[in-house]
């Protein structure tokens, strides 16, 4: 059995989504909480956590971002059931990845800065990212069942 590049990159693509779900699922049962609360915005809490730069950075700003697109690339050459599979991975990930880089990084920014927003204004913006964020990890979810299936396809030759 001859593994392909192809298939090695869809297997990668297949471990950071599901590292990348997982985490974003704990983050947001566990470590939003400590974030945002009645009480307001610990800025503190969010500093010392500091997950964009200690985690998401290694793990899917910029490897996620990078195998999606490689992957799209495989994904656009495929055909047949394959194709489906593994371009709407893709494409629901990129979407994720459009919405991580044009809404959810610098939202999060802003709202470590608070200062320069009302208390209310800030406690709004919290409660309407923390909303997105479950599309987020909708979005990642989907991408993982569509990846699983399409790396299915590709190890077990039925393309």
């Amino acid at each position: 059995m001859t593994i392909h590049f192809n298939e090695i990159i869809s297997g990668l693509f297949v471990i950071n989504l599901a590292m990348a779900f997982g985490a974003g699922v704990y983050e947001y049962r566990i470590v939003m909480p400590m974030w945002f609360g009645s009480w307001g915005i610990d800025r503190m809490a969010i500093e010392k956590t500091d997950v964009g730069r200690k985690f998401w950075g290694m793990v899917t700003t910029i490897p996620l971002t990078l195998l999606t697109f490689v992957n799209l690339y495989f994904a656009l050459r495929s055909t047949g059931v394959l194709h489906t599979w593994w371009l709407s991975a893709c494409i629901l990930i990129l979407a994720e990845r459009i919405g991580t880089f044009s809404y959810f990084i610098p939202t999060i920014l802003k709202l470590v800065n608070t200062e320069k927003l009302t208390d209310h204004r800030a406690l709004k913006k919290a409660e309407q990212w923390k909303q997105f964020n479950k599309i987020r990890i909708i979005l990642n979810m989907s991408g993982l069942v569509a990846s699983v299936f399409a790396y299915t396809l590709l190890i077990e030759g039925l393309k």
